[in-house]
């Protein structure tokens, strides 16, 4: 069986925040996505930035995920480079990496890229009218995908400048850069900029346990995620259906780098 360390990119205190009022964490949310999908596959959490990571533990894993973060920091911060570091030794090991939006933008960073707040905000519920490069059509990452998809998001950086080889595989009007992954260098990453492995409602859940009481537009916005599983109407005004939200289609790239890890082994 295929065994993956998935590097929490919360720090201790998120996490233990988060769990108390049930809330997934970002690990959490990669599992219960691989279980719901039954997929066959072992996962270890490690969290960075509670201990020091120790690279041995890297021999018993053949992949490795990135995942999100609620920190307030971009991954270029000081506050940051503990997480960096266990980063630093996955890419160094050798094995195949997925990444999910803060996991994207540290793997930007750490391959030459570089890591921005967004112009245009935050990316807030989902990324919407998301459209594929020439290379993004051609990439096993994105099969099944077609222009105008929408995956649950929440982000405030993203990635200004490609490292040097990467391949662009998606973008929308938001951020230029959603997708892309990065074979070179004993790097094989594959990586987004939205969360396939959340649901519309971990984002909702998320955005309520952060909100300002006094934001009514914030309340809306929450309201109206928490029904775009269900609620067809309110999912097309969000330029998606509910059926596109269920896991078998919101995981999409999530179940083809999990083909990719089989067809290695």
């Amino acid at each position: 069986m295929t065994r993956v360390v998935i590097l929490e990119a919360n720090t201790p205190e998120i996490i233990d925040a988060r769990r108390a009022r049930a809330i997934s964490n970002a690990a959490e949310c990669f599992e219960i996505a691989f279980r719901d999908l039954e997929i066959e596959i072992e996962t270890q959490i490690v969290v960075p930035y509670r201990e020091p990571f120790d690279a041995g533990v890297l021999d018993d894993f053949e992949a490795a995920i990135f995942t999100g973060s609620g920190v307030s920091w971009s991954v270029d911060a000081p506050e940051g480079r503990e997480l960096a570091k266990a980063c630093e030794a996955v890419f160094a090991h050798g094995m195949p990496v997925f990444g999910s939006c803060n996991g994207l933008q540290m793997a930007s960073h750490l391959l030459g890229g570089n890591v921005q707040a967004s112009p245009n905000g935050n990316e807030m519920g989902l990324a919407r009218e998301l459209k594929l490069t020439a290379q993004g059509n051609l990439h096993a990452m994105m099969a099944g995908r077609e222009n105008g998809y929408c995956v649950p998001c929440i982000h405030r950086d993203e990635v200004g400048r490609l490292p040097d080889g990467a391949k662009l595989l998606a973008f929308n009007s938001h951020s230029p850069v959603q997708a892309f992954s990065y074979i070179g260098n004993g790097v094989d990453f594959w990586g987004v900029q939205y969360h396939p492995e959340m649901t519309v409602t971990n984002v909702a859940e998320l955005l309520l346990d952060r909100r300002n009481p006094l934001e009514a537009k914030e309340d809306a916005l929450i309201k109206e995620l928490l029904a775009v599983e269900t609620d067809e109407a309110i999912a097309e005004r969000f330029g998606t259906r509910t059926e596109a939200q269920r896991v078998e289609t919101r995981t999409l790239e999530l179940q083809n780098w999990v083909a990719y890890l089989k067809a290695l082994s």
